[in-house]
């Protein structure tokens, strides 16, 4: 019995690409595409639109097309004609210019491999121009709307693409689902024989005893940047600092936003550790951050994303580092306030791939090349497209020796660093994760590659159900909810997760506290953990579980935890 006759996720997986791929409605354009080829090899076969049609507005298939649908349940063919009418509310512009962009433009010659003309040819440029055209039509851009626009007489459909793409549908759900009931089991199991009473012990998540003195500097940089205003030759970088007032040399703590992002979101994480004795350093990426993003959405600049953005995100961190080096080294009221010989870092999304750079894992080249270049796929892992941006750049080790220890939240790593180059890293790794990630994927991401790291201390923390924005606060409502979860649990939960560990992690790998190791382990996630955003987090020290590691860690073994965690199972036990 194969995974897709026997899956329900699959079943789904298969309806939704092959809805996504069919389906039309609607008055066609004199030169829409009559009918729709699917072609598997050297077979095909031909559905009528007006099938198609006949589906999306009523929900009834006709029997031309019942036989690509008999796959799905009643439920399952509501939320596959939920799922084609689903609105995207942008602008023809900003559809155009996120489609002329780099990343657009990666993304639609992937997609295009399996949509194609009826030439046989990448459907890439037809795609463009049917999303565009779409986004201009009543409705706003739907799956509907853009099939009702494809340019071209016919439309073919490579049905191994379609299957490509819904199996790795269902690898992410049924991988995703493995991982956490491994995780889970272990962590349990860890956290029943530790006795601690972290009820007696100081509340890591609430704010600490030292007063917080805040600083602005503007730094000068001496090097091309991508900034809002387009590239300059040189700029002016700002950089938020936060002092903890006890009068001591403390450890330092740089903080590196996500993109979209700004120094001021890490505005509360920069206090919390502050207020726990570190000096903490915030600098504003200009190339990412959310005044590039607007000025890219108004058409003031050509590129979502530069490659060389992951160079100047690695030169401001450095930048920082020098300037707070030669502060605290010369300059009245700054003497004697910050150890810049012990710096750890801590980054978010995109600032969590550059925190694990400047801790020592260089860009894979080879994997990048493989990716990116040589064998780009169809992929539902959204972060691939934002990691092969660096395809282009020089290979290169980022990596600063003053960094002492990283801690990385929501990184994407599978195909910029791959397994060889985070095994590079040789510094204390904390590495958190979203179980329903949908912008990076979890076990791709993050629980995969975590085996890869060999530094002697590496912890891997998972948010159940975490996703991409469980530590955002603000109204995120104009982002589809598939990425935001269908249900939002409280961030303010989420943030106490990273608060109390990051506190945790850098007392224990910065200011060398040995007290704070009691924090670093599976008794005291399970103690915070709240629901309906649970928390589990799983500590190395030199020596782990090989079963946990090896059912965690292989892609080898993705296909018989398919066939394993379809069935039902009340426990789970070492097998």
């Amino acid at each position: 019995m194969t995974v897709m006759q026997s899956n329900p996720i699959y079943h789904l997986g298969f309806g939704v690409l092959t809805g996504l791929c069919l389906s039309c409605s609607g008055v066609k354009p004199t030169n829409a595409a009559e009918r729709i080829t699917l072609t598997y090899g050297s077979l095909n076969r031909s559905i009528p639109v007006a099938s198609l049609e006949t589906f999306a507005e009523t929900g009834e298939a006709p029997a031309d097309l019942e036989t690509y649908l008999d796959y799905l349940n009643e439920t399952q063919r509501q939320q596959l004609r939920q799922l084609l009418q689903q609105r995207i509310d942008e602008s023809p512009a900003v559809v155009s210019r996120f489609t002329y962009s780099g990343m657009g433009e990666a993304f639609l010659q992937r997609i295009g491999q399996g949509i194609q003309t009826d030439s046989s040819l990448n459907g890439f440029h037809a795609l463009r121009s049917a999303m565009i055209l779409a986004a201009s039509e009543p409705n706003g851009l739907t799956f509907l709307g853009i099939l009702r626009q494809f340019p071209t007489p016919a439309l073919k459909i490579d049905a191994r693409v379609v299957l490509q793409l819904a199996e790795e549908l269902v690898r992410l759900s049924v991988e995703r689902e493995a991982a956490i009931s491994i995780l889970a089991l272990a962590t349990q199991q860890e956290a029943k024989n530790d006795d601690t009473d972290f009820s007696q012990l100081p509340d890591l998540q609430k704010r600490g005893n030292q007063s917080v003195e805040f600083r602005e500097l503007e730094i000068f940089v001496n090097a091309p940047r991508a900034t809002p205003w387009g590239v300059v030759e040189s700029y002016h970088l700002p950089v938020d600092v936060y002092l903890p007032d006890d009068g001591r040399a403390a450890p330092l703590i740089l903080l590196t936003h996500g993109m979209g992002s700004t120094r001021r979101q890490l505005a509360y994480l920069a206090e919390h550790l502050a207020s726990y004795g570190f000096a903490v350093a915030v600098p504003e990426h200009f190339g990412s951050s959310s005044d590039y993003l607007a000025a890219f959405l108004r058409g003031e600049l050509r590129d979502l994303i530069l490659p060389e953005e992951y160079a100047s995100r690695v030169r401001d961190i450095q930048a920082t580092l020098d300037e707070l080096e030669r502060l605290t080294a010369t300059e009245d009221g700054w003497l004697d306030r910050i150890d810049v010989e012990n710096t750890g870092v801590m980054g978010y999304s995109f600032g969590g791939t550059t925190a694990l750079s400047v801790a020592g894992a260089p860009l894979n080249e080879t994997q990048l090349n493989r990716d990116c270049v040589e064998q780009p796929q169809p992929t539902f892992n959204f972060s691939v497209l934002l990691q092969c941006r660096a395809s282009s750049i020089a290979p290169a080790n980022f990596r600063d020796s003053r960094i002492r220890a990283v801690f990385s939240v929501y990184p994407s790593t599978s195909t910029i660093f791959g397994r060889e180059s985070l095994a590079e890293i040789d510094v204390p790794t904390f590495i958190v994760s979203g179980s329903h990630d949908t912008l990076v994927p979890a076990v791709a991401e993050q629980i995969q590659p975590f085996e890869a790291l060999t530094t002697p201390h590496r912890y891997l923390a998972v948010m159940v159900p975490g996703t991409h924005f469980s530590t955002e606060i603000g109204d995120l409502s104009r982002l589809p909810t598939f990425l935001v979860g269908r249900t939002r649990p409280d961030p303010e939960i989420g943030r106490g997760y990273l608060n109390a560990l990051s506190v945790a992690f850098f007392q224990r790998h910065l200011a060398q506290n040995t007290d704070y190791d009691v924090y670093l382990n599976a008794a005291y996630a399970e103690f915070i953990s709240q629901e309906p955003l649970n928390f589990y987090l799983k500590s190395i020290d030199d020596r782990i579980d090989l079963w946990y590691t090896q059912q965690i860690g292989s892609h080898l073994l993705s296909r018989s935890l398919i066939e394993f965690y379809k069935r039902p199972h009340k426990d789970l036990t070492h097998p």
